[in-house]
C-alpha cells in the first residue's frame, strides 16, 4: 500500500506548480501539502469500500455506511440496498460497505 501512495505522490510532484517542497535533496518535485494529504486519506480507508468503487455480490452481507455516517448491517439486492428482516426495507444514500467480520466462535482464541 505504501508503495501505492509514494508512487501517487511522486506522481503528484510533476503535476503540481506550488511552490511547497516535499521530498529529499535528489527529487526536485514540489507538491502542495494538501494534496499529499489527500493522497494518503485516499488510502486509509479503514476496510469501506466506496459504492463508487465497486458493490458487494448480490445477497452478500455487508455493513454499510451512509452519507450520514451511520452503520448499518444489510445486503445488496443488485439494485436496491436492503435491511431488516422483512426484506422490505430499504436504505438510500448509501456511500460505503465492508465485508461482516467472521461471527463469534466460542473457545477460537485470537492470534
Amino acid at each position: 500500500m505504501i508503495e501505492k501512495i509514494m508512487e501517487e505522490i511522486e506522481e503528484a510532484t510533476r503535476q503540481e506548480d506550488a511552490p511547497i517542497y516535499c521530498g529529499n535533496m535528489e527529487v526536485d518535485g514540489y507538491v502542495r501539502i494538501s494534496r499529499v494529504e489527500a493522497i494518503i486519506r485516499k488510502y486509509m480507508n479503514d476496510g469501506w469500500i466506496s459504492v463508487e468503487e465497486r458493490m458487494p455480490g448480490k445477497g452478500d452481507s455487508v455493513l454499510m455506511c451512509n452519507a450520514e455516517g451511520c452503520r448499518i448491517v444489510g445486503w445488496w439486492t443488485g439494485k436496491t440496498w436492503v435491511t431488516g428482516f422483512s426484506h422490505t426495507d430499504t436504505e438510500k444514500n448509501i456511500v460505503a460497505w465492508q465485508p461482516l467480520p467472521e461471527p463469534y466462535r466460542a473457545g477460537k482464541e485470537r492470534e
